[in-house]
């Protein structure tokens, strides 16, 4: 079984879903399945219409600690409602604790200027988280691809960051932010290579820091980025 063909297309002016071909206008639903029941997805389906489905995936490298398989109870739970329901499964690509103990150096760190503290969450920037999560990305892929259900599916919902919407994580915002780790310092200092080229134009820019070579770049701190039109955004207009 595979699964179908989907993507995001234009329509007047609006991103919309295509599924082999059709456009989907429904609507969509996030599932949590230990905060759910089938007579409460099927009430969803009968009286809202709900066509496509985010069910949560739950196992240990989706913040899931004592789940070791794949749970995709969720998914259960919608099909026995409506055979025919899209499915996009929901699933965060969060390493357990045992991931976190072996990998401390791939912890993101938060703070300001007067003080940092690791957290007990993944730099989105390591390249160690990444690698890890490549291999458990791709075996949830193929585990889905092998069901009966899989010519339900239209693709995968990978979240990462605070709330697996790419947020930072445990920051407050009102006077810390996100990341001061070691992978996203080398992650910096890889943006700024391949955008300036040339260290003499870097050093221009951030005087204050007096880098000397690029093994000096840090990453810029709390106070030095709430200094744009709307906190750390700038208006583009």
């Amino acid at each position: 079984m595979n699964f179908r063909t989907s993507k995001i297309v234009n329509s007047n002016g609006i991103p919309l879903i295509s599924v082999n071909g059709d456009i989907f206008t429904g609507m969509a639903f996030t599932l949590i399945p230990e905060r759910s029941s089938e007579e409460y997805v099927k009430l969803l389906v009968e009286e809202a219409a709900i066509k496509l489905w985010f069910p949560i995936i739950k196992c240990e490298w989706s913040g899931y600690e004592s789940e070791k398989q794949y749970d995709f109870s969720g998914i259960e739970m919608i099909l026995a409602a409506d055979p025919d329901a899209l499915i996009i499964p929901r699933f965060a690509l969060m390493p357990p604790p045992s991931w976190r103990k072996e990998h401390p150096d791939e912890l993101a760190v938060v703070g300001n200027s007067a003080a940092k503290r690791i957290t007990d969450y993944y730099s989105i920037a390591s390249d160690v988280w990444l690698d890890a999560a490549k291999t458990v990305l791709t075996n949830l892929v193929t585990t889905l691809n092998n069901k009966e259900y899989a010519k339900n599916i239209i693709g995968i919902f990978t979240g990462i960051g605070s709330h697996t919407e790419g947020g930072g994580w445990s920051c407050y915002m009102e006077k810390e932010c996100y990341d001061f780790s070691v992978s996203n310092r080398l992650a910096f200092t890889k943006f700024l290579k391949e955008k300036y080229n040339c260290f003499e134009t870097i050093r221009d820019l951030f005087q204050k820091h007096a880098w000397k070579n690029w093994g000096d770049v840090t990453v810029p701190e709390f106070e030095e980025r709430m200094v744009a039109d709307v906190g750390m955004f700038h208006d583009p207009a």
